[in-house]
């Protein structure tokens, strides 16, 4: 396995775009992608999250 993202409180993990992850974390949500730059969308705050997720629609 190749590391792709190291934070703590990592909660979720779906994944995105064949070969893309997005993790959810305390801090916000990180996607990220081999021919992507990887991105974090932080929340308003910190938080828990479940760690169940499951991705609905690429649109």
């Amino acid at each position: 396995m190749t590391p792709v993202v190291k934070m703590e409180e990592a909660y979720a993990l779906a994944s995105w775009q064949s070969g893309g992850v997005l993790v959810a974390t305390a801090l916000g949500l990180v996607r990220t992608h081999p021919t992507m730059k990887s991105m974090i969308l932080p929340w308003p705050q910190p938080m828990a999250l479940d760690n169940h997720w499951s991705l609905i629609s690429e649109a």
